[in-house]
């Protein structure tokens, strides 16, 4: 009975094995990365200052979009460029 179940009981202790080393692999990746909420520091930062510099051009052009376009025109002028905004900060975070 032994002889027939010792090869998958070297399967088990060989995967385990394996197991360990993946394991040591993804812990070293967990301790270089920063935690999570200093990512996320970081991230509003991020999303702080492009979403103000964002602002701050559409209100540069807002007395010239005011003289052509409609309510409608500048308000969804403003959305493409928050969502662009928006696009960009998640580009530098990656």
């Amino acid at each position: 009975m032994r002889v027939k179940y010792q090869g998958f009981l070297v399967f088990i202790i060989q995967n385990s094995r394996e197991l360990g080393k993946n394991q040591m692999k993804l812990n070293f990746f967990k301790e270089r990365l920063p935690s999570n909420a200093d990512m996320f520091t970081v991230l509003g930062v991020v999303v702080f200052i492009v979403h103000s510099w964002s602002v701050r051009g559409f209100l540069f052009k807002l007395p010239s979009f005011m003289l052509y376009l409609s309510v409608w025109d500048i308000l969804s002028v403003f959305s493409y460029m928050m969502a662009f905004a928006l696009l960009e900060a998640m580009l530098v975070m990656s």
